[in-house]
């Protein structure tokens, strides 16, 4: 803690020219005056270090309290999260089922179709072909990456992404052991996606909204890259950067910087011919 060592600093400098002060202006007869005098100088000294010994006290309780809040807070996010994604593992596995027992008379239904030389029931048959695509597909669980937080943070993420109807590719490179917290992993993949949802929701163009995510480790750096369409006039206010919705103060941008900076990294965001790109640099 360096705060704790400029106080260490602070006060040995004090004491130091308390005493030289003393020595400087005194002689050492031992007489009842200076005897009092270096009483009070040594109890001076003596209480600095006691109060040096109470503050760090405090500030190690304090830090000791922060590390057990994030971890708490981290807990809860977790159990929130995967009670979720386990949750929606529990419906895509029920309508798996129902699907089963359809599956085997919806194919003997197409065989038909696709017998008959009749074009209505060829058009019928591809019909019923693309349902059930698209309902395999919907009910599918999905692996983003290998590491579970992120995983389950994006399985969330998705289905917003889906229900908006916003275009969406990904490739992500998140191992488990990544040397990067948990926290700071859960809240740097939240605030980017999040940042890029709003911008697409709120687009004038619903027709053109995408978001691109991508991470990648190289070098020792942990590179997070997401790109997404913007039609907001943004780029006159780059570093000021506003949420558009009611009575929410921001996007994010600073816990995103804080986050970066910590792991001696770099944030930077742009947006150029409607697209908003962010990306986070981590040294790991």
């Amino acid at each position: 803690m360096w705060q704790f060592d400029i106080i260490i600093v602070s006060q040995l400098m004090c004491s130091s020219a308390i005493a030289i002060s003393v020595y400087n202006n005194n002689n050492f007869e031992l007489t009842s005056a200076n005897i009092i005098l270096w009483i009070f100088v040594i109890a001076t000294i003596i209480c600095m270090v006691i109060c040096d010994i109470a503050l760090y006290k405090v500030l190690l309780v304090n830090s000791e309290n922060h590390d057990l809040k994030e971890a708490l807070e981290l807990s809860n996010l977790k159990n929130e999260l995967e009670l979720e994604y386990y949750n929606k593992m529990k419906v895509s596995i029920a309508e798996t089922r129902k699907m089963n027992h359809d599956i085997s008379n919806m194919i003997t239904v197409v065989k038909a179709m696709v017998n008959d030389n009749n074009d209505n029931n060829s058009e019928r048959a591809n019909a019923i072909i693309q349902d059930l695509t698209e309902t395999l597909e919907n009910n599918k669980i999905r692996k983003f990456c290998d590491n579970e937080l992120v995983n389950i943070i994006m399985i969330n993420k998705y289905d917003t992404i889906k229900a908006n109807h916003i275009e969406f590719s990904s490739n992500l490179n998140v191992p488990n052991n990544i040397n990067v917290k948990n926290t700071d992993l859960c809240r740097l993949f939240t605030n980017i996606i999040d940042n890029a949802i709003e911008s697409c929701v709120s687009s004038n163009d619903k027709g053109k909204v995408f978001i691109i995510l991508s991470s990648q480790i190289k070098d020792n750096n942990f590179v997070v890259k997401c790109i997404n369409y913007c039609d907001h006039n943004i780029t006159d206010n780059i570093d000021n950067l506003q949420s558009t919705k009611p009575n929410h103060k921001g996007l994010g941008i600073e816990i995103l910087k804080n986050i970066t900076e910590s792991y001696s990294g770099d944030f930077t965001v742009s947006c150029e011919d409607n697209t908003f790109t962010t990306i986070a640099l981590l040294k790991i």
